[in-house]
């Protein structure tokens, strides 16, 4: 009984956070944030440069 005890409790911990950063950081569907956020003004860079080493 007290494995079960902690297994519930443990749900119980991870609900209430669960709600709690919900409730203070609501989902943002992802096309409604690119109707907000500005379009980039310098084109990308080409794919290849720049890199982890892979220049050598």
């Amino acid at each position: 009984i007290i494995e079960m005890s902690i297994v519930l409790g443990s749900f119980c911990w991870f609900g209430f956070w669960f709600l709690l950063f919900t409730r203070l950081l609501p989902p943002v569907a992802i096309a409604e944030l690119k109707e907000v956020l500005p379009t980039p003004t310098r084109p990308m860079a080409a794919v290849g440069t720049g890199g982890h080493g892979g220049d050598q």
